[in-house]
């Protein structure tokens, strides 16, 4: 990193996409910091941790320490211009298109992975 502190960070303030693969959050390591853009409103949207968000959560765990950057010093044309949370939804606004995504459930889940059987 760049030298600066992570920040202890509730997850519920956290804009981020459900994790994908079971064995990636049981593989995940919670001794390392996520990443986060902050947004002008205080908002947060992640760069990088959502397997140990994941897995933090499984174990019970609502809060964690996160790297923080300003939206305005993240040079990333990907990142939506604003996030809000709006009706229990998280609302990403890019230029050409308005993305929302549902507050993911705070509390243990598990995620099932099918194994790809390609023998005939």
């Amino acid at each position: 990193m760049d030298g600066r502190d992570p920040v202890l960070i509730q997850h519920v303030k956290i804009c981020y996409p459900p994790a994908k693969f079971q064995k990636q959050i049981d593989a995940a390591d919670t001794s390392y910091p996520g990443i986060v853009v902050q947004y002008d409103n205080g908002s947060f949207l992640i760069r990088d941790g959502v397997h140990r968000i994941s897995k933090l959560q499984k174990n019970g765990i609502f809060e964690s320490l996160f790297y923080v950057f300003d939206v305005n010093d993240v040079d990333d044309n990907d990142l939506p211009e604003s996030l809000t949370l709006e009706d229990n939804k998280w609302v990403k606004v890019y230029k050409n298109r308005i993305v929302t995504l549902d507050v993911l459930p705070k509390s243990p889940i598990m995620i099932m992975e099918i194994e790809n059987d390609e023998s005939p």
